[in-house]
């Protein structure tokens, strides 16, 4: 078994690591071990964890093209949609990263080929000094950026969506009838999210709330314009430009405080998910010296 350590958080310096979470470098993506967002956190057999992604990227991305042209062109007009849509872009990049490190480390010396031809025993030294201005690693942190944006604007877009549809939402349908639609956007996809949160060793920032929040105020923008345009409304209750003081409100309390509130949720969870693999290396370290 690998015994590298899948975390970049030390539960022996606590304070410390969360005061340097608000540093404003945060805000970006700084990626210290590239290991972490290929591989799982814990010492379950590789292929069980490649296939949770796969069949989950495939499931997603099919959902994502027949859907539309069964609920029709207003279909990405809703936050749901977009947000099950970047959702699925995080497992699509996830999935591809995943197996093709699988397949790069696979042989008998468990070892990779960096960009320079010399063999190096972790993936995360391909992040040296020595390789940082070549071509394909810039490619390759370009395309961890991406998948990390998509990552949490899919957490957190999902989880809070979820939440409001359900509290918010749901009682001003037509029908109390629950759909596939709603099952699969709002259940299905927040328990898939929070699967692979436990499972992937990828970290969590604490302010890429601000993507979040971002995100959030120009969708919030575009239900104005839609509505502006078409005389339309999106969401009865929450973005409903009729009262257009009650949907300022809900967009302070949704877009700012809901992305704090759930990039806050999703942090602590990573917390747990480190407290406890940490505990898992303790026992592992005991039961060996015994």
């Amino acid at each position: 078994m690998d015994d590298e350590i899948l975390s970049e958080f030390d539960e022996k310096y606590v304070v410390d690591q969360i005061r340097e979470e608000f540093r404003l470098k945060n805000i970006v993506f700084p990626i210290k071990k590239f290991n972490l967002f290929n591989k799982c956190q814990w010492p379950m057999p590789a292929i069980i964890f490649h296939l949770f992604k796969i069949i989950t990227a495939v499931y997603m991305t099919l959902f994502t093209i027949i859907a539309p042209s069964s609920f029709g062109k207003r279909y990405f007009s809703y936050i749901t949609n977009l947000s099950y849509t970047v959702a699925t872009t995080y497992f699509v990049f996830s999935a591809i990263r995943v197996v093709t490190v699988e397949v790069l480390t696979r042989g008998p010396s468990s070892s990779l080929v960096d960009v320079h031809g010399n063999k190096t025993n972790s993936s995360s030294e391909l992040l040296n000094d020595h390789f940082k201005n070549d071509p394909k690693l810039i490619m390759l942190k370009i395309s961890i950026y991406i998948e990390w944006m998509a990552r949490h604007l899919g957490y957190c877009g999902s989880l809070v969506v979820a939440v409001c549809y359900y509290s918010l939402e749901y009682n001003t349908k037509s029908t109390s009838e629950t759909t596939y639609l709603d099952i699969n956007s709002h259940i299905l996809i927040s328990f898939v999210i929070m699967v692979d949160l436990f499972l992937s060793a990828s970290p969590i920032k604490l302010l890429h709330f601000v993507w979040a929040t971002m995100a959030g105020s120009l969708y919030t923008l575009f239900t104005y314009i839609y509505f502006r345009m078409y005389d339309e409304v999106l969401y009865y209750t929450i973005f409903n430009w009729r009262d257009p003081s009650m949907a300022s409100l809900y967009f302070l309390i949704i877009t700012i405080f809901g992305s704090l509130l759930c990039t806050i949720f999703l942090y602590f969870c990573y917390l747990m998910r480190i407290f406890l693999y940490n505990k898992w290396r303790q026992f592992k370290k005991n039961k060996s010296n015994l």
